[in-house]
């Protein structure tokens, strides 16, 4: 995955739906910088992470050779304003794995492996849940098994 630890574009606070990223935002969705708004705990890798708000969705197009693979990525909640958020992973339209952070601490998670064919694919983080709910997502790395 490009850009996995959210660093660009380069954003002073938090921005919706930002322009010139490699990941595609839509909705409730963008990047947030260390000591904005949002209140998240510091950034795993770098100074930025990616945000998900109700039913937003991020995601990027890879292009894969046929295999087994998985994500990895490292999740928090938002702790200073909303309540819990829930959000799906998903290749193509397979569902790889739901995930609700429970704390502001960043932890390790890890989608299902999922067997691709040879070609171009798409992964998305999509939230599911209403209301001012947000997760930071951070340190995206997708694998081979």
């Amino acid at each position: 995955m490009s850009n996995g630890s959210f660093e660009s574009p380069t954003t002073t606070n938090f921005a919706y739906r930002p322009l010139g990223a490699t990941w595609t935002f839509t909705g409730d969705a963008g990047i947030q910088r260390n000591g904005g708004d949002f209140g998240a705990s510091a950034a795993p890798l770098g100074v930025q992470t990616a945000f998900v708000q109700n039913s937003g969705t991020m995601s990027q197009l890879v292009s894969l050779a046929a295999g087994t693979y998985k994500v990895t990525f490292k999740a928090a909640k938002r702790t200073s304003y909303g309540g819990t958020q829930t959000f799906k992973v998903m290749f193509d339209s397979t569902l790889i794995g739901t995930y609700t952070p429970s704390t502001g601490t960043f932890a390790a998670l890890t989608t299902s492996n999922f067997t691709a064919t040879a070609g171009t694919h798409s992964i998305s983080f999509v939230g599911t849940t209403t209301g001012d709910n947000t997760d930071f997502i951070d340190d995206v790395v997708l694998s081979a098994v």
